[in-house]
């Protein structure tokens, strides 16, 4: 599966124009790979090869990220193992999820209220992802041109 998050590539090649192609895209879907798309606009890459699309609420993809994460450590769908050997902070983020210190768990349910997204479709998609091989096609130029590659202290190149 590949989940397309604010992701155009059809129209917005970014640094991707001589690999991120038209061609391999249909190649993917003639193999039978579905591809998911969450973006408040219907693009032109959803229109083509878009099995769901997802149309969240504008600036509210933040909490369906972390709606899908709290299903992912919930109900243990990830990978234990690589979060110890690469990640830094893990436990911080994960009471934030939880809503351990500030008493809101974002849940699909927290979400829904946010994004418009239902809790059962915002639950099925992270069952979904966290039980097979995705990859999450964020698009762009990474995090400082947005999309799902978010990074705090960024406002363009070179910030």
């Amino acid at each position: 599966m590949i989940v397309f998050w604010s992701s155009d590539p059809e129209t917005t090649h970014g640094i991707y124009s001589g690999f991120e192609s038209t061609p391999r895209r249909q190649w993917l879907k003639d193999l039978g790979v579905k591809m998911v798309f969450i973006d408040p606009f219907f693009n032109h890459t959803a229109a083509m090869y878009g099995d769901k699309w997802f149309a969240p609420r504008p600036e509210s993809g933040n909490a369906m990220a972390c709606a899908i994460a709290f299903v992912w450590i919930t109900e243990d769908l990830y990978d234990k193992e690589y979060i110890a050997a690469n990640t830094v902070g893990f436990d911080t983020w994960k009471d934030y999820i939880l809503g351990t210190k500030d008493g809101v768990p974002k849940s699909p349910e927290w979400a829904e209220q946010e994004s418009t997204i239902p809790a059962r479709e915002i639950r099925a998609l992270a069952r979904e992802w966290g039980s097979k091989k995705t990859m999450l096609a964020a698009g762009g130029l990474g995090g400082w041109a947005g999309r799902a590659a978010r990074q705090a202290g960024t406002s363009g190149p070179g910030s």
